[in-house]
């Protein structure tokens, strides 16, 4: 299940692209867990996903001030971690970095983040 879902979050970061906005962010309103609310997408890989939140599944984000951030699942009582790396914030623009590669996401509002892609949208709210 874990590699599963680590390709999943692979797939979904490998689709995400980002609209520039260039709104200032202050640094600690990322802090913190953001819980992913819903995805949109028709893929094999984000339907997985939204089924895993269909039954129940937690995602979660955690941003630490160190600059490190993990992706997390909860499920059925077990937390799991997905994947872990490093995140810089520049203006609206939330740079994520892992072993797996980078990815960016546009920072909505100080209680929203969105993944958007072609294929994607995963929008998270903290928790």
């Amino acid at each position: 299940m874990k590699k599963a879902l680590a390709l999943l979050l692979v797939a979904v970061m490998a689709l995400t692209l980002f609209a520039a906005c260039g709104k200032k962010v202050d640094p600690e309103a990322i802090l913190g867990t953001w819980k992913v609310e819903s995805i949109e997408g028709k893929d094999e890989a984000n339907e997985q996903l939204k089924s895993l939140i269909g039954m129940g599944a937690e995602l979660l984000f955690i941003f630490d001030e160190d600059g490190t951030y993990e992706f997390k699942a909860t499920f059925m009582g077990k937390e799991q971690v997905i994947e872990s790396g490093t995140y810089k914030l520049k203006n609206d623009r939330l740079s994520l970095s892992s072993m797996d590669g980078s990815t960016k996401v546009t920072v909505k509002d100080e209680t929203h983040l969105q993944f958007k892609g072609d294929d994607l949208t995963m929008n998270l709210t903290k928790k």
